[in-house]
């Protein structure tokens, strides 16, 4: 799956991009940031668990969800209550998503917090 048709699946739903790195979930390949609908400024009303609006075959209850998400969009996860950005183990990040996260989360901790799928499941 293209950023694009992960901006469009989103959007679809209501869900925005933004420019705001504090509002920003997720970091996509391109380094356009997903917003977690910040509106009224302090309280997030979309969490991570919206990315799986990108995918037909598989849910949150997927075994390796987490690990999936990771492997086919290549997102990073923001998450700014605890100041972390969250990859996959070996997970490659792209040029624009090293310099969103330089220029944007410096002050964040970096986590590889899931494995690469080991099984097999249908690709998006």
């Amino acid at each position: 799956m293209t950023d694009q048709e992960i901006v469009d699946c989103l959007e679809e739903e209501g869900i925005e991009r933004t420019e705001n790195s504090e509002e920003a979930i997720y970091i996509l390949r391109n380094g356009q940031m997903i917003s977690g609908m910040y509106y009224d400024g302090s309280t997030r009303t979309e969490d991570h668990l919206c990315i799986e609006l990108c995918f037909d075959t598989i849910d949150r209850y997927t075994d390796g969800f987490w690990g999936i998400v990771h492997e086919q969009l290549g997102v990073v996860r923001v998450v700014p209550e605890t100041q972390k950005l969250l990859i996959m183990e070996n997970q490659e990040l792209t040029p624009e998503q090293e310099e969103q996260m330089k220029q944007n989360f410096d002050s964040y901790s970096i986590e590889e917090y899931v494995h690469q799928p080991e099984h097999d499941y249908e690709r998006c």
